[in-house]
């Protein structure tokens, strides 16, 4: 398992780094570092290359991971991404108020029947109201958390 995520370091430096997960440690592979200064309008694209890049570094040494990342990296063209790269998995948290699309129609995530300490399987279903990524959705509310 291979965590992304950004990290604030030195102000203005943010650095977006790749940690392998192992039991409770993360030990970073990969990082990269920006100024806020050079990312003007989106850190997608950065965000979008650095995954390009462990896919491409790993696909290079004949190993396999599972991407996890949280819900800012939730995007369409992320996800994309992930699914193109067949020889690996990815987990992404997203938010409960997207709209998925069953095949009995289409409802905010937060109107799904998931209860406290509880875990549901919808399946494979398309995100947004325009569907345009298809994705197996999980959810899973921990005992105690809002």
């Amino acid at each position: 398992m291979i965590a992304i995520y950004w990290t604030e370091w030195h102000p203005p430096l943010r650095m977006l780094l790749a940690s392998v997960v192992r039991r409770t440690r993360a030990i970073p592979v990969r990082a990269a570092v920006f100024s806020k200064t050079h990312i003007h309008r989106s850190q997608n694209t950065w965000e979008n290359n650095f995954l390009c890049l462990l896919c491409w570094i790993l696909n290079e040494i004949k190993a396999s991971a599972c991407f996890l990342s949280d819900r800012g990296f939730r995007r369409v063209s992320y996800l994309k991404l992930l699914q193109e790269e067949r020889e690996h998995s990815f987990l992404v948290r997203i938010a409960d108020h997207i709209s998925v699309e069953f095949k009995k129609g289409k409802r905010l995530l937060k109107k799904s029947i998931l209860e406290p300490g509880h875990a549901l399987d919808l399946g494979t279903v398309l995100l947004r109201q325009d569907g345009a990524v298809s994705v197996r959705v999980i959810g899973i509310w921990a005992k105690g958390q809002w």
